[in-house]
């Protein structure tokens, strides 16, 4: 067992440890506290509180934030691998509004109900052919964009913008223009949200 890393904390050091975690993955993402609460519906207070262990993280607020970053619940409990993909609960055979419903903390929650059906999920998954099919599923459904922050979408489209403007190569650029223009519709998908809720980016 770690040692309690918030010295005021009066949580476990396993629910530090979750703190941690997703302070760690909102930064490696480039979310500001005030985006990634927007995006996963939770009160920015909150996150805060979540990220600083004040408050233990709520089940329901585990797995938004899991959706939101693409994290693979086992991570987030207990940092052990698969640090991603995101299973979404219908995948473990769980019914959604369980998400909800359970009143508990995110570490209990996932010993309770995830645990198990997430280690059913990783055995299959570790048959080669198993793992070549999730892959394959993953690359054809999954919008890489939509996992990226603001911060990082807004520099993936400078950066590739300049490579386009530097390109001799036509095939090159076309590539380029098509993934800047997706990154372009995720990220005014963003602000058009931010414009609802009139928040300031």
């Amino acid at each position: 067992m770690q040692p309690p890393v918030f010295k005021r904390s009066k949580l476990s050091a396993e629910q530090q440890a979750v703190a941690l975690r997703l302070r760690e993955e909102r930064k490696l993402g480039k979310f500001s506290q005030a985006e990634l609460a927007l995006e996963s519906g939770i009160g920015r207070a909150s996150l805060t509180h979540y990220e600083y262990a004040i408050t233990a993280m709520p089940f329901g607020a585990g797995v938004k934030f899991c959706r939101r970053l693409d994290l693979n619940p086992i991570w987030l409990a207990t940092g052990e691998e698969p640090r991603r993909p995101y299973i979404p609960l219908t995948d473990l055979g769980l019914d959604p509004k369980i998400e909800d419903l359970y009143e508990g903390t995110f570490l209990d929650g996932y010993r309770e109900l995830l645990a198990k059906p997430l280690r059913k999920w990783r055995s299959r998954l570790n048959t080669a052919r198993g793992f070549k099919a999730f892959i394959h599923e993953r690359a054809n459904n999954d919008n890489v964009f939509a996992r990226m922050s603001k911060l990082a979408l807004e520099r993936f489209i400078r950066a590739g913008s300049a490579e386009m403007r530097e390109s001799t190569d036509l095939f090159k650029k076309l590539a380029r223009l098509e993934n800047i223009l997706v990154a372009g519709i995720e990220l005014r998908r963003r602000l058009q949200i931010a414009l609802k809720n009139e928040i300031h980016w």
